[in-house]
């Protein structure tokens, strides 16, 4: 996906998409430390869970069915989080 988008890009002469494109090609995976994870933003409709640290913004993906499970699970295993 991240290099289609940096080529498109680059067709288009857009430095932004190929600078996109690029750092999609390069991140497929980021880890989240639990003990360091200071919120989280449920986004149920697009069945997405914002995780964010005080340096570092993840997402998590899941299935609708799966969503409730794996939103409990980070809620019960990040003990700095705002309430």
């Amino acid at each position: 996906m991240g290099e289609t988008l940096a080529g498109a890009g680059a067709l288009t002469i857009s430095p932004g998409q190929i600078g996109q494109g690029m750092l999609i090609a390069n991140h497929t995976s980021q880890y989240s430390n639990f003990k360091n994870v200071r919120s989280v933003k449920p986004l149920r409709k697009w069945n997405t869970i914002k995780v964010n640290e005080p340096l570092s913004k993840n997402q998590v993906y899941c299935d609708s069915e799966d969503f409730d499970f794996v939103l409990n699970y980070i809620l019960e295993h990040c003990p700095k989080l705002k309430k």
